[in-house]
């Protein structure tokens, strides 16, 4: 084989390199550049290996895209990549790229995707769903999930170079009612309504929270009642029961007659109601109750349709005169899970 070597100022190696294109043609042989000894087919040295210039080095072709039809391209063929970087170019580097016959790869192996990865927490549009980077040797909690929905999950895989597996098999689970069963409500009127707010429904009578109710009464529990004067009761603000299943009130109630200041007739029967609202306007009874007189327990239960937020709770007491009185005490409201 013959042996070319050249030692050229660099404004000749053009004309080199294009009159030794014939003998190429017919002949195999080792080309240096710098260099009166060639180590390979081509052999470039810098012309101070320690103190190289900007002048030395070999510049291979540039591009900024790797986004053509490379059926054709001939397996081997290396370029160097200068286009654009960074978020919105996927995993694309500004170094060599060769192709391998299906792929154009850098040097670390991976294949060039201008499509940037999926990030923790992003919309998978393709699959309809939210990203969650796993270990493989760990498991995954994933929080902020809404109560009492169902959720499917499944698993792709990303290899070095991005490439996205098929997905595996879904898992479907639904998710807890959320529900936390507590008392929100709960007061013997000891000097304060607690949750409640007072109201007649006749503004000529009287309602109060009292240590002294009329006919020798006293209170359930403690010293203090709510004594209403033939119509009115107590009502709590607005309530948000969503994800609970159930709400129980409870109260204790009992009433007297009272003809005129100096005396009373004792047993009455006037009628109280718990009700429920939507808005605070339009009410609906749940349960009724006669009051007599002694002491007595009232429970119900609102549930259904009213275990949302905007929902108002009230005891309102329908007397026959303004000689009728009703006592009030130990109210309670729970809040229920199943």
């Amino acid at each position: 084989m013959r042996k070319f070597t050249f030692s050229l100022p660099s404004n000749l190696l053009i004309l080199a390199l294009f009159a030794l294109n014939f003998f190429f043609f017919e002949s195999y042989a080792q080309v240096g550049i710098g260099t009166t000894s060639p180590q390979a087919m081509l052999d470039v040295l810098a012309s101070d290996p320690d103190n190289p210039t900007a002048k030395d080095g070999f510049l291979m072709p540039r591009v900024t895209s790797l986004s053509q039809d490379f059926q054709s391209t001939t397996v081997g063929t290396m370029v160097f990549y200068t286009g654009s970087t960074g978020t919105g170019n996927g995993n694309m580097k500004n170094t060599i790229y060769f192709f391998d016959g299906n792929n154009w790869k850098n040097m670390s192996g991976e294949s060039a995707s201008t499509t940037d990865p999926k990030s923790l927490y992003d919309w998978d549009a393709v699959h309809k769903g939210v990203v969650y980077w796993i270990d493989p040797s760990n498991s995954i909690t994933v929080t902020g999930l809404e109560a009492n929905t169902s959720y499917t999950f499944y698993v792709t895989a990303y290899d070095a170079s991005m490439n996205e597996s098929t997905s595996s098999n879904t898992a479907s689970e639904t998710t807890q009612s959320g529900c936390v069963a507590s008392t929100i409500c709960e007061t013997s009127f000891e000097g304060t309504n607690g949750c409640w707010t007072l109201f007649t429904d006749n503004g000529s009578n009287d309602i109060n929270n009292t240590s002294s109710p009329g006919c020798s009464y006293s209170a359930y529990n403690g010293s203090n009642v709510i004594e209403i004067q033939q119509d009115g009761g107590v009502r709590t603000s607005s309530n948000d029961f969503t994800g609970n299943t159930s709400v129980d009130v409870s109260f204790y109630h009992t009433g007297y007659n009272k003809p005129n200041s100096h005396s009373c007739s004792g047993a009455i029967t006037n009628t109280v109601y718990l009700e429920v609202s939507t808005n605070g306007i339009s009410w609906t009874v749940i349960e009724s109750y006669s009051s007599s007189s002694t002491w007595q327990q009232a429970t119900g239960t609102i549930d259904g349709v009213y275990m949302t937020s905007g929902i108002y709770i009230r005891i309102r007491v329908d007397g026959d005169s303004n000689k009728d009185y009703t006592l009030l005490d130990s109210t309670r409201i729970d809040v229920n899970c199943d």
